[in-house]
Formats: structure tokens, C-alpha cells, sequence
């Protein structure tokens, strides 16, 4: 559950402002679960705050930026503990953010965004801060 990010969300006309757009500003939700991802468009920037609520009742949360257009991103919250972000625009409609923690690869979010602009889905990937690998598919809706 904590690895299940947006990572959301982590963000379809086709222009330069198309890359705003996967996923495009708003707040995003999966289904059935605490998990909440909230995108802006600040400036040349996307800046995401994801939060959730761990098994044992602790909060949890990511606040970062990236690139529109992709490139190195600054981290300023993580409960996870990432210290680095880069993002990558893959195609107007997929984005892949790599975290780093202590200079090594820890969290991986590929995400897909629909034609319609309404849900995503991530595809994440890591290792969490007790060095215990995780996994697993994010679907979530524009709210």
C-alpha cells in the first residue's frame, strides 16, 4: 500500500502543455484505497503531493516537482526517505519517475495515462526503506 504511489499519480492536448497533462492538474484517487494524489502546474513544473496511510495507521507522504518536459526534479517530503527524483517523458502519454535514496535507484513509477485525461495507471517498483523490495499497479481517476 505505501509503495502504491502515484506515486499517482504521478501527470491530452499535443503541444508543449500536453506534458502537464499525463497526469493533468487536479486530485487523483484509486479505488478503495487511502491513497491521494493531488498534481499543480507550477510554472515549467509539475508539483505532486501524494499521501496514504501505512497498515499500521501512520501517515505517509510524497511532495515533489519534476519537469514538464522532463529532467531532474526536487524531492521536499518523503516519509520514504527519497532524496532525488527524475522524470522522463516517454510519449505525451507516459511519464516514468525514477527516486533515488542515499544516490541509489529506490522507487520506480511508470506511468500511462488514458486518451480521455480521466484515470491513470502506474506501474511501480522499489525497494522501501527497510530494504524490502515491492511492486504493484495503481489504477487512479481524476476526482
Amino acid at each position: 500500500m505505501i509503495g502504491k504511489l502515484f506515486s499517482i499519480f504521478a501527470v491530452s492536448a499535443f503541444s508543449t502543455t500536453l506534458f502537464a497533462q499525463c497526469p493533468s492538474p487536479g486530485i487523483w484517487k484509486p479505488v478503495d484505497q487511502n491513497l491521494k494524489g493531488v498534481v499543480e502546474k507550477q510554472g515549467a513544473n509539475l508539483h505532486w503531493t501524494v499521501t496514504d496511510v501505512k497498515p499500521d495507521g501512520s501517515p505517509w507522504t510524497l511532495n515533489f516537482t519534476v519537469p514538464l518536459k522532463g529532467g531532474v526534479g526536487q524531492v521536499y517530503e518523503s516519509t520514504g526517505r527519497f532524496d532525488s527524483v527524475t522524470s522522463k517523458v516517454v510519449s505525451p502519454l507516459v511519464r516514468d519517475n525514477t527516486f533515488t535514496r542515499g544516490g541509489k535507484k529506490a522507487r520506480f513509477d511508470h506511468i500511462e495515462c488514458s486518451k480521455d485525461g480521466k484515470t491513470f495507471t502506474d506501474t511501480e517498483s522499489g525497494i522501501d526503506i527497510h530494504g524490502k523490495p515491492f511492486h504493484g499497479t495503481i489504477v487512479a481517476t481524476k476526482q
